[in-house]
């Protein structure tokens, strides 16, 4: 399971019950829908989401 994060806290209706879980057959939808590096997060167990000027804007970690 993954946790996306916004730092607005921002929710995605489309995860589990609104909750921003999501499994790993959605980890290519949501990589391409909210442009975070999929391959860094199977790796690292975790990826940030910056914006045009590099800041974070959220990321998505690796939850149990």
């Amino acid at each position: 399971m993954y946790r996306i994060w916004f730092n607005d806290g921002s929710s995605v209706a489309e995860t589990a019950g609104g909750y921003n879980l999501f499994d790993k057959d959605e980890l290519p939808r949501f990589a391409d829908q909210f442009d975070f590096n999929a391959t860094e997060l199977l790796q690292q167990g975790e990826t940030k989401m910056l914006d045009d000027e590099g800041a974070t804007i959220g990321g998505v970690v690796t939850v149990d």
